[in-house]
């Protein structure tokens, strides 16, 4: 078959719909067309940060919030609002874990995290504490994924690290 028979073919079925039909179905399928999903955290109503140091008293509840948005609006503030009409790729969820895995939920499909929260919609977030970490000093790590309805990663946010400390 010649380049020009194949370019005639090619036309054929883009003229008549079958390669669109069967590109916009693998493209709905679970392909992100968000490229980021940011997450912060905060003490109280304070302001989102990037990190955490917290001082662990293990007989008092320390709580903090942490806040993902996939596709986060282009504002220079954090907010923990998905722009407006956003919603995540059909049949996909977001899930936020920790490492080390603590008193958070083992799930086979993300080895050394920890399930937190799952989220339809284009932001999950949770009021946690030193309770989910099992009140253990050291480096905690917190990551949202967008999955497939196979567990499949398609896309992750930054790494946010919280230290407790003594």
């Amino acid at each position: 078959m010649t380049r020009l028979q194949v370019a005639a073919i090619a036309a054929a079925l883009v003229s008549t719909g079958v390669v669109g039909a069967c590109a916009s179905a693998d493209a709905d399928r679970a392909v992100p067309t968000a490229d980021s999903i940011a997450l912060r955290a905060r003490i109280d109503h304070g302001a989102w940060q990037h990190r955490l140091s917290l001082k662990l008293v293990k007989t008092r509840l320390i709580t903090f919030s942490l806040c993902a948005v996939w596709d986060p609006p282009a504002a220079t503030d954090f907010t923990c609002a998905a722009s407006r009409g956003a919603r995540l790729p059909a049949g996909t969820t977001m899930r936020l874990e920790q490492h080390p895995v603590g008193r958070a939920l083992k799930r086979a499909d993300s080895p050394g995290w920890g399930m937190l929260a799952t989220s339809s919609t284009p932001s999950v977030g949770a009021v946690l504490s030193n309770t989910v970490t099992g009140d253990v000093l050291g480096r905690f790590r917190y990551r949202v994924t967008l999955r497939d309805s196979a567990g499949k990663v398609l896309l992750g946010s930054n790494v946010f690290p919280i230290d407790w400390h003594r």
